[in-house]
C-alpha cells in the first residue's frame, strides 16, 4: 500500500494525504475519497506474478533478521571463547544488528562506519583505541 501511495504517505507520521476537491459538491468529494481508499485497500492486496520473484537484494531496506549475515555472525560468535556469557552475547549481537542495519539503510557516513566498527570490535572483544 505504501508503494501505491508514493509521496502521499508520510513515513514519519503514518498519515495518508488524499485530496478530493475536483467534484462539484462536498458529498461527491466524500464519496470519491471513500472510493479511493477502498480501491487502494483492495489493490494493495493483489499479488502480481513478478512479486513472487523478489529476491532479498530487491528489498527497499536492509532487514538483518532475513539476511544470511545473521546466521554467519551468530555462528562465528558461538565459536568465540567468551560466548558463554549470554547477557554480553545478546547485547553485542543487538548492537551489531543496529550498526549493520544503519550502515545499509542510511548509507556510509563517518557516524555509521564508526558505529559499525565499534559493534564489530565489541563483538570480537577487541580493545578499541578510539573514542
Amino acid at each position: 500500500m505504501i508503494r501505491l501511495l508514493g509521496d502521499r504517505y508520510n513515513v514519519e507520521t503514518g498519515e495518508v494525504t488524499i485530496q478530493t476537491d475536483s467534484c462539484p459538491s462536498r458529498l461527491q468529494n466524500t464519496d470519491y475519497a471513500k472510493y479511493l481508499l477502498t480501491a487502494l485497500y483492495f489493490e494493495s492486496w493483489k499479488v502480481e506474478d513478478w512479486e513472487s520473484e523478489i529476491t532479498w537484494a530487491d528489498l527497499k531496506t536492509y532487514e538483518y533478521d532475513k539476511s544470511s549475515n545473521k546466521v554467519k555472525v551468530e555462528a562465528i560468535v558461538e565459536q568465540l571463547p567468551h560466548a558463554k556469557d549470554d547477557k554480553w552475547k545478546k547485547s553485542s549481537l543487538k548492537k551489531y544488528e543496529e550498526a549493520i542495519s544503519n550502515l545499509h539503510n542510511q548509507g556510509e557516513s563517518q557516524e555509521t562506519l564508526t558505529q559499525y566498527k565499534r559493534a564489530v570490535m565489541n563483538l570480537l572483544k577487541l580493545k578499541t583505541d578510539f573514542q
